[in-house]
């Protein structure tokens, strides 16, 4: 049998520069592409056969004679560039090969490989080849003869046609879409305007299969803007790098565009990189990692830069063998990666910037953070809007945490609020001003609310809150159910978290009992309670008269007194008191009747250090008293109620 097919290879080509060297399939395929490229290709499709485990790949090129696949394309290290051809061909094209080791790449997905090329004017030409004979002629040190493909076997009129079968991974849906990608981002010229049309299963790849333009918050361009910026439809900021790099002392002019993922749910595993093109196909697959940068900034990044001059046809290859990255000691690489380092920087600035700057009407879309919003005045409002620009990157950043930022921010906010101290916002910076600002915030509602009502208790609250619905005839009930245990109703100044003394309360309460027993029917019956009680040294006698009962001044000055004078011996001769702070509080329906007129009357009780007033009086005083902290506590609620919306706070 004749064999006009010949390469001769040893084993550790075979794994290094193949079956070792690439490692998935867009990898592999994208050396095919690369090769009808450089053919003059105008249509390439790919056809995946998830039954058959086969792929297709066929061109429309210059297509390959015998002579060719044996002199260029089964011999390994052929330099293409070298050649006769040269480095641009008959459209103009720069070719992209450059090694001539792609071939091998095709034995790491799959085990045999089948070529048909058509050549005009020339015979037809088709060989196989099978992985496994090739090792085993290998490990013998003897050439590799392929299976020729008779001239009528080669289906084909132009182009050239390789087929894989015996694939080593399996073909899936997934597999189908996840190459649409990768080609589209592997290739910058891919499309209409460059006269390179790819598909796969005759589905055109395109641009807009790169899957992120419409993704993109904003967008960076170098040099010119087109065709970038009008793909990023969604994109709301935009702005525009210097296309020139110095390597030196000499100019090289880079394109391309960097963008930013408006959301971090649409960065897809691998699109937060900035790739390298050169001569429109990749040369390094990501150079973010290389200038480690740290802000929050560049976990949002993505971007393309077409790089022509690292790839130059007169200087060393700076592309290492797998030809998806770069030789990092080659001074064309420093000199690209500082001007990186620079843009990127830029960047930074820039999008810390536009991410406040949108955070403020972001924050407002969420109807719970609009409605604290509306609660605020004018120059509230507007440092509200600062803190919002301040926490922006951190909010972007942490995405489904985004909503218990905005909580601790109100919470922060508001205890700054009242502490006056809402200017401290300017001096956040934004690469820690969650930190910073947290550090000055609370870790949930109630050290709001302790803010917020000072020394009032929820409980003082809820007995305001009482009084304002309370009718005439409860008044004796409710006053009776909070007044012994809520002086501040008759003192502001007798806070309940004061210290008292129960022993002696009860004491005395007990006493009180023999002085009850003296009163004639008609006091028993205007009566509901008398209680004493002790706070911080100063000793209070209460007594509670029915609301419909009519007290005459006469009667009502002799009974305080005797309270006063009672409980003064027994705080003498009990508990050794000299001199005791006694005050006698009589609250009651209607003002007494007498001579006197109200003034008269409270100067005859202040000579016994007592004081009278009627439950109308008693509720009155109350709520006008804490107007301003029912104001605020009304405030609070609406907040609170505003950060529950937000999903509460631990």
């Amino acid at each position: 049998m004749e064999k006009p097919y010949r390469i001769t290879i040893n084993l550790s080509i075979i794994d290094d520069l193949g079956v070792n060297l690439y490692s998935n399939v867009p990898a592999v395929i994208s050396e095919v592409v690369a090769n009808a490229w450089d053919a003059d290709a105008e249509s390439v499709n790919i056809r995946m056969d998830k039954t058959a485990r086969s792929i297709v790949i066929e061109d429309d090129g210059l297509g390959m004679s015998e002579k060719d696949i044996n002199e260029k394309y089964l011999q390994v290290g052929y330099k293409k560039r070298e050649s006769d051809a040269g480095t641009i061909t008959d459209k103009g094209r720069h070719v992209m090969g450059r090694k001539g080791i792609g071939k091998l790449s095709l034995f790491a997905i799959a085990e045999t490989i089948r070529i048909e090329s058509a050549q005009s004017g020339a015979k037809k030409a088709g060989l196989i080849m099978i992985l496994k004979d090739i090792k085993d002629k290998a490990k013998k040190k003897e050439d590799y003869y392929p299976n020729p493909i008779p001239d009528p076997g080669v289906g084909l009129e132009r182009g050239t046609r390789i087929t894989l079968t015996d694939l080593k991974t399996k073909i899936t849906d997934n597999t189908v879409s996840h190459l649409r990608k990768r080609l589209a981002r592997r290739f910058s010229v891919i499309g209409s305007q460059h006269d390179f049309n790819v598909s796969i299963d005759d589905n055109p790849i395109g641009i807009r299969d790169r899957d992120y333009f419409k993704k993109i918050g904003y967008l960076w361009t170098i040099g010119a803007e087109e065709p970038y910026r009008p793909l990023a439809v969604n994109a709301k900021k935009f702005g525009n790098f210097e296309d020139t790099v110095q390597v030196n002392g000499q100019e090289h002019k880079v394109k391309g565009w960097i963008g930013a993922f408006d959301k971090q749910e649409n960065i897809d595993e691998g699109n937060n990189s900035i790739s390298i093109f050169a001569w429109g196909k990749v040369i390094q697959e990501d150079l973010l990692p290389k200038i480690k940068a740290s802000g929050i900034y560049s976990k949002y990044l993505i971007g393309e830069i077409e790089a022509d001059f690292l790839d130059s046809d007169s200087l060393d290859d700076i592309v290492t063998s797998d030809r998806q990255s770069l030789k990092e000691n080659d001074l064309r690489y420093e000199c690209l990666l500082q001007w990186f380092r620079d843009v990127i920087k830029k960047v930074g600035t820039s999008w810390l910037k536009w991410t406040g700057e949108t955070a403020a009407d972001e924050a407002q879309n969420i109807p719970a953070i609009k409605e604290w919003f509306g609660l605020l005045n004018a120059d509230e409002q507007e440092f509200a809007n600062k803190l919002f620009k301040k926490i922006g990157p951190a909010v972007k950043d942490k995405n489904n945490a985004s909503r218990e930022i905005y909580k601790h921010a109100i919470i922060a906010f508001e205890r700054l609020r009242l502490k006056n101290t809402l200017s401290s916002i300017d001096k956040l910076q934004e690469d820690n001003s969650i930190e910073e600002l947290f550090r000055q915030s609370f870790t949930g509602i109630d050290d709001l609310e302790a803010v917020t009502y000072h020394e009032i208790t929820k409980g003082r609250l809820e007995v305001i809150t009482t009084f304002e619905k309370i009718a005439d005839n409860e008044k004796e009930k409710v006053i009776q159910k909070y007044i012994f245990d809520h002086l501040w109703l008759l003192d502001a100044s007798w806070a309940s978290d004061l210290v008292s003394d129960k022993r002696m309360e009860k004491t005395i309460d007990n006493a009180f009992g023999t002085i009850t027993k003296g009163l004639t029917q008609e006091e028993k019956r205007g009566r509901i309670d008398i209680k004493y009680r002790n706070v911080a040294g100063q000793h209070i006698i209460i007594e509670l008269k029915k609301y419909n009962a009519r007290v005459k001044e006469g009667a009502l000055l002799e009974q305080l007194t005797k309270y006063h004078n009672a409980l003064d011996k027994c705080l003498r001769e009990q508990f050794q008191r000299d001199n005791p702070d006694i005050e006698v509080v009589a609250v009651m329906g209607k003002k007494p009747t007498g001579p006197s007129n109200q003034q008269q009357l409270i100067d005859k009780l202040k000579t016994i250090n007592a004081r009278m007033l009627t439950y109308d009086e008693l509720i009155s005083q109350t709520q006008r008293e804490y107007a301003e902290y029912l104001e605020a506590n009304a405030k609070t609620k609406k907040i609170v109620k505003i950060i529950d919306e937000l999903g509460g706070v631990a």
